[in-house]
């Protein structure tokens, strides 16, 4: 409730004005002034004026009425502020199917992310919105230019966003992203105080703890191994709060947020990475895309097993209300917006997901950390990305092959890749998380969206059932959602817990 905001209300010909009247968050880069991730507002008299990146990716949220307006990085301080709490059924549809809201949507109707904009502006009363969408021009090459041009914008962004000192710290995963960062950092003499990995909690399991340890080996770097010991609900009710309930992910990151937090001012991120360059681009999305079947293609996006359990865990009511008939129209005007892109996978998904679920990682479970730079986010390097083609880049890595060449010293070290079988089958941690789940739903005393003889009965049976217990892993922490989400929905910002610890305070 102590998140950065402001609220306004007309009252005749003068205003009622709280918060704070200019407010300046993130980061912006000094020699290139629209560049950076940032959001700021200014009251001026008669108008509220906000600035935010080119790609609406620092996470603000805003509620416009007549005569009123206010905006914060808190859902929960807006709905505090007066904002409807009416559920938006379309966006609901879409985020409980693929697991993200897309373009400016919220669980409220009346709640709005700011998007990338040329114009935002609340004047005497009235919302000025003028949302920017760029579709870059394609640029052909052949595949030498793309690895010399991309290898030279990536340096150039770094050098743009070379830390004080030492003293910055770097998440580093078994991936490609995190790895280029950190080998450019060295190479400019900048060595993290802080390489930080993290294990997930089971029975995901990837290969970044060894990866990232050979990585930091070959440089001679302190490496920190993070383990999952926090209570698993605790957990997941905090990244819910902390992301606004607009993402089904990051919470193993809560375990670095809570390392880093008062330790450094600097951090790295490779958000964006990935998919500018490979991420999610595959031969039938494409083909979909480049025949405009799109409603066919978003449906491709929402998986049977997902549906199923969808249906099996809703109330009939809700499920009816968050049919998939409603997420397949509603994506598919949004995945209109990308068709001309000369990479429109890329393209959606980046407006989308990494916008609206990814970033959240770093410019909201972060919010502790004063800078966090993220240099796939350079203009030139986003610019330069968006303009190859989806044919172009279909079955190659452009950042591997830039790597290889560009650090071949390193080119024995092999990349992570998740495991077909988990490696870590911890029963203990599965039956430590059922019994809070219990405990949990037991003090909310309302399941709210979901059907009581679908929890009770496989809640109790993970306690009791060693075989049985892996199962909570998939619907422990959807079910954790809804039950905190509805209590938020019936108790409103006033009667909402927001501290930290929970299960601890209750």
């Amino acid at each position: 409730m102590n998140a950065p905001y402001v609220h306004i209300r007309k009252n005749g010909e003068s205003y009622d004005v709280k918060g704070d009247t200019r407010r300046m968050l993130g980061h912006r880069i000094p020699d290139n002034n629209d560049d950076g991730i940032y959001c700021e507002w200014q009251w001026l008299e008669d108008r509220l004026i906000v600035s935010i990146d080119r790609y609406g990716f620092y996470p603000v949220y805003y509620f416009s009425m007549p005569d009123e307006f206010a905006i914060s990085t808190s859902l929960f301080k807006l709905v505090e502020l007066g904002a409807p709490v009416t559920l938006d059924e379309e966006a609901l549809s879409v985020f409980f199917r693929i697991g993200f809201f897309i373009s400016d949507d919220t669980p409220f109707e009346a709640i709005k992310a700011i998007p990338p904009c040329s114009k935002f502006e609340w004047v005497k009363g009235k919302l000025n919105l003028s949302r920017s969408r760029s579709i870059m021009k394609e640029n052909h090459m052949d595949w030498k230019s793309a690895i010399d041009g991309y290898i030279s914008l990536l340096k150039q962004s770094i050098k743009r966003r070379e830390p004080k000192n030492n003293d910055f710290a770097l998440p580093l995963s078994g991936g490609i992203d995190s790895r280029h960062i950190l080998l450019e950092l060295h190479s400019l003499g900048y060595r993290p105080e802080h390489c930080v990995t993290t294990r997930y909690y089971s029975p995901i399991a990837y290969e970044d703890d060894k990866i990232a340890e050979l990585v930091t080996k070959s440089l001679s770097l302190k490496h920190v191994m993070l383990d999952q010991h926090q209570s698993r609900i605790d957990t997941e009710l905090r990244k819910n709060q902390k992301t606004n309930f607009c993402s089904d992910e990051h919470t193993w990151f809560m375990v670095v947020a809570d390392y880093l937090e008062g330790k450094v001012e600097t951090v790295y991120d490779g958000i964006g990475g990935d998919v500018l360059t490979r991420g999610f681009l595959t031969e039938k999305r494409l083909e979909l895309f480049q025949s405009a079947r799109l409603n066919e293609l978003a449906s491709h996006f929402m998986t049977e097993g997902r549906e199923k359990i969808l249906k099996t865990i809703f109330m009939p009511k809700y499920y009816h209300k968050f049919s998939r008939e409603k997420a397949i129209h509603h994506l598919g005007l949004e995945l209109k917006h990308h068709v001309n892109a000369p990479n429109p996978i890329s393209s959606f998904m980046f407006a989308n997901r990494t916008r609206r679920e990814v970033a959240l990682c770093p410019y909201c479970i972060l919010q502790g950390v004063d800078n966090v730079y993220s240099p796939y986010l350079d203009k030139n390097v986003y610019d330069f990305l968006t303009s190859l083609s989806a044919n172009f880049l279909i079955g190659k890595n452009l950042q591997e092959d830039a790597m290889r060449i560009e650090f071949p010293e390193y080119s024995s070290i092999p990349f992570a890749k998740k495991m077909e079988k988990p490696i870590v089958y911890d029963q203990a941690q599965f039956r430590r998380f059922a019994i809070e789940l219990l405990k949990y739903s037991y003090k909310e005393k309302s399941f709210g969206f979901i059907r009581p003889g679908f929890l009770l009965p496989r809640i109790l049976r993970s306690i009791i059932d060693s075989k049985y217990s892996i199962n909570i892993s998939w619907f422990g922490p959807f079910a954790t959602y809804l039950i905190q989400f509805d209590s938020f929905c019936r108790k409103g910002a006033s009667g909402f817990n927001t501290d930290s610890n929970i299960m601890k305070k209750n």
